[in-house]
């Protein structure tokens, strides 16, 4: 997991499905009733709430119709208005709800939406598959998927994440080793400072040096390890997403996969460009030979859908 630049998280595609859903949430949250909470309350649709209690609140529909809430106002929008001097709407602007690490699950939301309308299928029959998953919430790749209904496997060795994986997000099924391109009874993972920066690559953690006063190894430990194709293959017709957040082998693992018999909707990797030069053009260059087409980039992963 790379960090982030300061001053930029910009993604480099927010498709056109996902836009729509905002255009329809401002629409209804001009009529949303509010809680305590900012979510509606039933038979409140006429009545106005106290102002102190009022929240902001956007609706975003599922493909099932039923409603999504998001609290967090677009204050992108309100800054600019504010710098340029600018009259804002009477409407407020409402961003979606985002876990990832720079924007990435709404992309995918979006990507895998388009592809459940076509097939007629519904968050619930999503299955994905999230290899160096991390914390269950906080920069994960699946949470909005999971808060959408579909659930999968995610892969963490470093045993306090797992037990927080485990408690936030009980229909996930936690993997507790390491993925490696070849199967092997065990490997070492360097535990870093920030949780975010382990690997089996000692070099590749301490390639982020001081990070903040947060970087360099906490510690080093054994855990079990499997190939990725052992992982994989159990599941081989059914994963809608696989996410590879692996800190530096993401481009061994993608090789490694058995592309014949492993065929996911959707892909995302870290290319660890600052760590292995070149790297994201390679990932590239593999995934355009196995039919699939580089759909979004940012800052940190890109973003693959299959063509065929």
């Amino acid at each position: 997991m790379a960090p982030m630049s300061r001053t930029r998280q910009s993604v480099a595609a927010i498709p056109a499905g996902m836009l729509a859903r905002m255009r329809v949430s401002l629409s209804l949250s001009k009529r949303a009733p509010y809680s305590t909470r900012g979510t509606p309350i039933a038979g409140m649709m006429s009545k106005e709430p106290p102002r102190q209690k009022r929240h902001a609140m956007a609706i975003f529909l599922t493909l099932e119709g039923e409603p999504m809430f998001s609290e967090l106002e677009n204050h992108s929008i309100n800054r600019e208005v504010d710098r340029l001097n600018l009259p804002n709407s009477r409407i407020k602007h409402f961003a979606p709800a985002s876990y990832a690490q720079a924007g990435e699950d709404v992309i995918l939301e979006g990507i895998l939406a388009a592809r459940l309308w076509k097939s007629q299928r519904s968050w619930a029959s999503v299955f994905y598959v999230e290899i160096g998953a991390n914390h269950p919430i906080s920069t994960s790749n699946t949470y909005l998927m999971y808060q959408r209904g579909a659930q999968g496997i995610l892969v963490e060795p470093n045993p306090e994440l797992g037990a927080l994986i485990q408690t936030a997000r009980p229909r996930d099924v936690l993997v507790p080793s390491v993925v490696l391109p070849a199967p092997q009874a065990s490997a070492t993972l360097f535990i870093g400072n920030a949780h975010e920066l382990s690997s089996v690559d000692e070099a590749h953690v301490k390639s982020f040096g001081d990070f903040d006063g947060i970087g360099g190894i906490r510690e080093h430990i054994e855990v079990s390890a499997l190939g990725i194709n052992d992982l994989l293959i159990p599941y081989a017709d059914k994963v809608d997403f696989l996410s590879i957040d692996c800190e530096g082998l993401d481009y061994d693992l993608v090789k490694a996969i058995d592309s014949e018999r492993i065929k996911p909707a959707v892909i995302q990797c870290e290319p660890s460009e600052h760590f292995i030069k070149g790297n994201r053009a390679r990932i590239v260059n593999l995934m355009e030979g196995r039919s699939y087409r580089l759909a979004a980039m940012t800052d940190i992963n890109v973003i693959f859908e299959r063509l065929t």
